[in-house]
């Protein structure tokens, strides 16, 4: 008498609609895998198209339009790339999921999320309970309310940016407690002050970050098993790391870095730790001494020699080293007067505009929409600089652009005033290959009172189809900057390979 055939399991059946059942399938055997793998969230995983036959090809192609299919018929988007993780992200916790096993596929296995938020263990591939578990998900992802997914406020034109610390849904600067056991404490407390923005602009960032460094050097214990030269870059790349994905780093604190490494890779291994890491502390106080104090002193002597009695010099935002140079030319006798212009959100101008009238400066205050009336006063430009790149572009803060462009439209000399340190082989045509976001919220004011033209920040993210851009930097193009004032003296823009390429050997010594 002859026995009758198991029935299949659901994972078995949807493997014969896409791909040819096995004979083994057929002979009672185990279930075979299907040729076309199926991710956490019920899409099927694509590989390469190298890695995968005709028939392979085919299958994944049936599969994905049975998945659409089936999302379609349960009124439920298709699943997008990126996995279960993103889905979820986007439409609330199990929504998606719940959607996808509604329309039948089998679970790969881990656990399935409903909407409620619960755990469901999942079933093995192939097993008779995906079909009820799918079903039970089913209801209730429709009896349970789903949580509606956050409004895209990013422009797509920079989309490719990270996005700012408040749109990445956490604390600016906060870390999880297994990364931050693993960072020194003076790495940590300097990722918030920069996260804060209570320690901004070039120098400052770079002379910060070296001087927390110098507390983690100090601190470094080599591992039995280990080599200092080695083991402690790879220590140091992990801090790195942490500083870049709060707040892009500047060009020169690459530089910086650079040269940190250096010193680490040309340490000798028979050295010992505690020469070793004396000899590192006294590179990086020399690396600030030469290269940041000095350059800046440097700079103010080949200056001054361009600021005459009687100039009414314009500048924008706030720059330590432009002020340095004005207060230096005060200092050695020079008459003249400072036009400030600010640009909101950040106001900076204010901090350049109190230390000038500090120094005795006669300084007059104005924001960038005033600068078609003011610019008319001044006799000449100088501009601080965020790095001044390869192809001669003077990458600095948001509005600079715009006021090099309406001075040289005046034929008034445009004067960059950028140490070496900032300078960078790397070319940016525009503000968008490369920028930082900065919060949005800046830019949207907080509401007073009863007035109706301001719009609380509370609700503009909930504003359909507004979306604000906060950009802190931009790209003046080389032929807008008349002369860039560095601690080696006066040059075109055109000169940035070639001091780099001087430089580098002096460096490596």
């Amino acid at each position: 008498m002859a026995t009758p055939a198991p029935s299949k399991p659901a994972a078995a059946a949807t493997a014969t609609a896409t791909t040819p059942a096995p004979a083994a399938a057929v002979a009672g055997a185990p279930a075979v895998a299907p040729a076309v793998e199926l991710g956490p969230d019920g899409r099927p995983m694509r590989k390469s198209m190298k890695e995968m036959s005709k028939a392979e090809r085919r299958a994944y192609q049936e599969a994905q339009r049975k998945a659409k299919e089936a999302a379609k018929a349960s009124g439920t988007p298709p699943p997008k790339k990126g996995g279960a993780a993103a889905q979820n992200k986007a439409q609330g916790d199990g929504a998606g999921a719940a959607g996808s096993n509604a329309a039948g596929r089998p679970s790969t296995g881990g656990s399935a999320r409903g909407a409620d938020g619960a755990s469901t263990p999942a079933t093995p591939a192939g097993g008779m309970a995906a079909s009820s578990s799918s079903i039970a998900l089913t209801a209730a992802a429709t009896a349970a309310p789903v949580a509606k997914a956050p409004v895209h406020k990013t422009l797509s034109l920079f989309s490719h940016l990270p996005p700012p610390a408040s749109e990445r849904g956490h604390v600016p600067g906060q870390v999880p407690v297994t990364t931050r056991e693993a960072l020194h404490p003076a790495v940590v407390r300097l990722g918030l002050q920069f996260a804060n923005f209570t320690i901004a602009g070039a120098n400052a960032r770079c002379r910060a970050m070296l001087e927390a460094f110098k507390h983690l050097i100090r601190d470094y214990v080599t591992p039995p098993d280990a080599v200092l030269s080695r083991h402690l870059t790879q220590f140091l790349g992990a801090h790195i790391s942490y500083l870049s994905d709060i707040r892009p780093l500047a060009p020169c604190m690459g530089n910086a870095i650079r040269q940190l490494k250096h010193e680490i890779s040309v340490l000798g291994i028979d050295i010992s730790d505690k020469d070793a890491k004396q000899h590192l502390l006294d590179r990086i106080d020399e690396y600030i001494h030469e290269r940041i104090t000095m350059a800046i002193e440097s700079l103010a002597q080949h200056g001054v020699a361009k600021i005459k009695d009687g100039d009414v010099i314009l500048t924008y935002g706030h720059s330590s080293t432009v002020r340095h140079l004005l207060v230096k030319a005060h200092t050695l006798g020079r008459r003249f007067r400072v036009i400030v212009v600010d640009a909101r959100p950040r106001r900076e101008g204010r901090r350049m505009a109190q230390a000038l009238l500090d120094a005795g400066i006669t300084t007059t205050y104005v924001l960038v929409n005033a600068l078609g009336y003011v610019i008319r006063e001044a006799s000449k430009v100088i501009l601080g600089a965020h790095g001044l790149l390869g192809n001669g572009a003077l990458m600095s803060r948001a509005g600079t652009a715009q006021v090099a462009l309406l001075a040289s439209h005046l034929n008034l000399p445009v004067i960059a005033a950028c140490e070496t340190y900032k300078f960078s082989l790397s070319i940016h045509l525009d503000s968008v290959v490369f920028n930082e976001l900065a919060d949005p919220d800046e830019l949207v004011p907080q509401s007073r009172g009863t007035s109706a033209e301001k719009l609380p920040l509370s609700t503009w993210r909930e504003t359909p189809n507004l979306k604000v851009l906060n950009l802190l930097y931009d790209v003046t193009p080389p032929e807008f900057i008349t002369v860039v004032i560095t601690e080696v003296g006066l040059m075109p823009t055109t000169s940035v390979p070639v001091v780099i390429r001087e430089y580098k050997p002096l460096l490596e010594q």
